[in-house]
């Protein structure tokens, strides 16, 4: 998974903390915005907050409806933007928020049209928040 690379990575200098549904230190769901709002209540004295969390729908574009779209809207959209809404009030000052995306929304591929537009959105909120940040 993706978090165990990214722990492994950064664990030589900083403590790190892993947080998923079901596995890692700490338990959230990021389509849940309250259960997003408990893990940062339970873990004061945050200096960054990394996600790599999130999916979305990859399958025949003539047939995909928005119910296909939901889910990585939801999740990988929605649930890194609540990650950085919510958090801000939690982290220490000076405190980082790393979102991923991916190439799609540079690049997108056949069939892969709402990880496009998800991705993109990621990238456009990031643009736009790192101005308000």
């Amino acid at each position: 998974m993706m978090f165990e690379f990214c722990k492994e990575a950064l664990s030589a200098k900083h403590e790190v903390i892993t947080a998923s549904r079901q596995t890692g230190d700490v338990e959230v769901d990021i389509m849940d915005p309250e259960s997003i709002r408990r893990m940062y209540e339970s873990l004061p004295g945050l200096d960054a907050c990394v996600c790599t969390a999130g999916t979305g729908y990859y399958g025949d574009f003539q047939t995909m409806t928005s119910a296909m779209m939901q889910p990585g809207i939801k999740g990988k959209l929605l649930g890194q933007i609540n990650l950085v809404l919510i958090g801000k009030d939690y982290l220490n000052a000076e405190g980082s928020f790393t979102l991923t995306s991916g190439i799609a929304a540079q690049q997108p591929a056949k069939n892969g049209t709402t990880v496009a537009m998800i991705n993109g959105g990621i990238d456009s909120f990031v643009k736009g928040a790192a101005q308000e940040l």
